[in-house]
């Protein structure tokens, strides 16, 4: 099957939870083409036939509005930059966030994000409060640790089967009397860090796969505080290999043949890529593609 993965757009989450997606519809046929590539999706889905990696991804991108065009299903590195994740409470909040990393329609890893703040009247009045970000195991995906808490790792380094995973406390910050009295974590208000994980994948080859997201936490303390955690770019190996901090490419056990990995992307953005030649052959493409599908039997 040949790729060129075209991923949903921004999403920002926020209290209450919203998700917004954006409208990739470019003419009067592409609803024709989702209805008749989400048929085909769900009909393939059904047949009890156990399915290649590749079969399994096309499928999977057909049923969740994914679209590909050249380039290989099986590339390893997948790099995604142009779809930045943002997760944010208010004063006295507390949320989870569940993250799909590959885009497949499920959720892989969980954030929590909590604000907490009192005050105490008397002679002598105090404020007390915390707020934090973690990453907790409401789903299956965990964090490479690093003493007790989810690492920051530097640029460059493995992430793999060796490496300890767990959940944990990404940076929290204690006040008393409006002093910051203790913080923890291997994160910092500061600066961005490498977050590596591991999670159930979808794509490639289906199981355990092995990642890594450049986050950025802002923890506000105080009773008009709150917390923001930010991913501003991730990447995952998926042939199930290990994959080292910050690497945007590369190739896996499941692609020996040297295929380029395919580049993520939202629609518009891809549209805006292609110029008026290149949108003018997505729209032959999808045609043909329907008269294909058309033509084609479903899976019994």
């Amino acid at each position: 099957m040949k790729s060129a993965v075209i991923l949903t757009g921004l999403i920002t989450h926020q209290i209450p939870r919203e998700r917004k997606a954006m409208n990739t519809r470019s003419d009067s046929e592409t609803p024709e083409l989702d209805s008749s590539l989400d048929a085909y999706a769900r009909r393939a889905a059904r047949t009890g036939s156990r399915k290649t990696p590749a079969e399994l991804l096309g499928y999977t991108a057909a049923a969740t509005g994914m679209a590909f065009a050249g380039g290989d299903a099986m590339a390893a590195v997948i790099h995604i930059n142009a779809m930045p994740q943002n997760f944010s409470i208010g004063s006295s909040g507390f949320q989870a966030f569940d993250w799909d990393i590959d885009g497949a329609g499920g959720d892989d890893l969980q954030f929590r994000l909590n604000h907490f703040y009192t005050y105490s009247g008397g002679e002598t009045s105090t404020t007390s409060g915390s707020v934090w970000a973690a990453v907790s195991g409401g789903l299956p995906g965990r964090a490479l640790m690093s003493g007790g808490f989810p690492a920051n790792l530097i640029f460059g380094q493995l992430i793999g089967a060796a490496g300890a995973f767990g959940i944990g406390t990404l940076y929290s910050i204690s006040t008393f009397s409006g002093v910051p009295s203790s913080f923890v974590g291997n994160f910092s208000n500061t600066s961005s860090g490498y977050l590596g994980f591991r999670f159930t994948g979808s794509t490639g080859v289906p199981g355990t796969q092995y990642g890594w997201a450049r986050i950025h936490i802002e923890l506000f303390p105080g009773e008009d505080g709150g917390a923001t955690l930010t991913i501003s770019e991730w990447a995952f190996e998926n042939c199930g290999d290990s994959i080292t901090a910050g690497q945007t490419s590369g190739l896996g056990s499941c692609d020996p043949t040297g295929t380029p990995a395919p580049s993520p992307a939202t629609p518009l953005l891809a549209l805006l890529g292609l110029g008026a030649m290149g949108i003018r052959r997505y729209r032959e493409r999808r045609h043909a593609a329907l008269e294909r599908l058309a033509g084609e039997p479903a899976p019994a």
